[in-house]
């Protein structure tokens, strides 16, 4: 199973290494220089920019089973392309749809929402 990691530092690469311990194909993007000399990752994608055409440009270039954001940035850009990802690149997005997300992204929405 290939599994992409997007953002990170400590908290990237603790998840990283608990999954490459299972035996899966990690890689990630991050700019953090702990992690781009870590022995955790296949490949280290480092000083890119995350957005929505980087993204869908990595997708292009390499197959992955599944995505996961690791922090508000990456999980707000991962959630607002879920739809398009899993239909088109067959790929699993660990994160909630936008409509889930928007509520809890903004505390007003979220306290009416409780």
């Amino acid at each position: 199973m290939n599994i992409l990691i997007l953002g990170g530092g400590l908290q990237g690469l603790s998840c990283g290494a608990s999954l490459r311990n299972k035996g899966y194909c990690i890689d990630i993007v991050s700019n953090d220089l702990q992690i781009k000399k870590s022995k955790f990752f296949n490949k280290v994608f480092f000083d890119i920019v995350l957005n929505d055409a980087t993204l869908l440009e990595l997708l292009n270039k390499r197959c992955y089973d599944v995505l996961i954001p690791m922090g508000d940035n990456s999980v707000s850009l991962l959630s607002r392309n879920k739809d398009n990802i899993e239909s088109k690149y067959r790929c699993k997005c660990a994160c909630p749809d936008y409509d889930t997300l928007s509520i809890v992204e903004d505390k007003h929405l979220f306290m009416d929402f409780c």
